[in-house]
């Protein structure tokens, strides 16, 4: 998981940030990718890279922060 990690951190975040726009959002994406990494690894197939395989975790969970963010932003006086 170290090797992962130090392979990948950088490119997951990189790619976060581009997404979400938000350095404090792009270093919580890092930990929940690697953190989801973790807990399905057997569950990769090999059917794509490794690059790949976390790029795609990055991007459901950036589209989920923005998701929820945006329906934090809302108050009743702006609606």
């Amino acid at each position: 998981m170290q090797v992962l990690y130090g392979r990948h951190h950088v490119r997951v975040f990189r790619f976060g940030l581009r997404l979400v726009r938000d350095e404090q959002v792009a270093e919580d994406l890092i930990s929940e990718v690697f953190l989801d990494v973790w807990r399905q690894a057997g569950k990769f197939e090999g059917r794509s890279a490794v690059t790949t395989w976390l790029l795609a975790i990055t991007r459901f969970k950036a589209l989920s922060a923005l998701r929820r963010r945006k329906d934090v932003g809302l108050d009743e006086e702006t609606a």
